[in-house]
């Protein structure tokens, strides 16, 4: 029963990565289009400091979740 549980929190912590890209999906093209003092919200350095660590996270996690997975494998040998 236990051993189960490691494979099943490797598939729960990936299901946020989908909806993390969904939601890149609609926020670029946001802050592409808004503007506000004449200029795109996208060019704002906060924006841009915000977007760069969410794309980072979001490349990252799942080099993340593979590296565990290898290590999970691993000790079942």
């Amino acid at each position: 029963m236990m051993a189960g549980l490691d494979l099943e929190r490797l598939v729960l912590a990936a299901g946020p990565l989908g909806i993390m890209q969904a939601y890149l999906d609609v926020i670029l093209p946001y802050v592409r289009q808004r503007e506000q003092f004449g200029r795109p919200i996208g060019n704002f350095s906060l924006y841009r400091i915000v977007l760069e660590l969410y794309l980072l996270l979001l490349r990252v996690q799942p080099k993340l979740l593979c590296r565990q997975n290898n290590v999970w494998e691993e000790m079942d040998m």
